[in-house]
């Protein structure tokens, strides 16, 4: 009797959860390049709002697809489908939409296959090869100009 009793108080007083629902939306390394607006990694350096509705600010390392500013506004996702990224951390994200300015962040959530850059050495290696590097120096091109050969005096 007692533990019918027990079970019943438990379920009476239990509350409702909400699950994320990603439908067919999920974004990963083999789909990613194709479905995502931006596949990158970077690491988040600030943040403001609260859990389901948290946005970030991160610092962009690298760019496998899409376009964006070296420091990107994320938004982590509404509610149960919020991803809370931890400050100085890096991630791979792919993200499905926004242009990364504070008036339209780049949104992402668990229904992306965001995860820790250390743990991501295969979807990485997925992506393939790095459109944008802003940890390295880029070399412009400028098509107007021919080279430039530099010739010691005398020859």
């Amino acid at each position: 009797m007692r533990p019918i009793l027990l079970l019943s108080l438990l379920l009476a007083t239990a509350a409702p959860v909400l699950a994320c629902d990603c439908g067919n939306q999920y974004l990963d390394s083999k789909n990613g390049k194709e479905r995502a607006v931006q596949v990158f990694s970077g690491t988040p350096i600030a943040k403001t709002g609260h859990f389901g509705d948290m946005t970030y600010v991160f610092q962009i390392d690298s760019l496998w697809h899409g376009m964006l500013l070296k420091n990107t506004t994320v938004n982590g996702g509404m509610g149960s489908c919020a991803f809370a990224f931890r400050i100085g951390v890096p991630y791979l994200i792919f993200s499905s939409g926004g242009k990364g300015s504070p008036a339209e962040p780049v949104k992402t959530s668990i229904c992306s296959a965001n995860k820790e850059l250390a743990n991501s050495f295969n979807e990485v290696k997925d992506l393939g090869r790095v459109v944008y590097s802003y940890s390295q120096p880029q070399a412009i091109p400028s098509p107007a100009k021919k080279p430039v050969v530099l010739r010691p005096p005398g020859r």
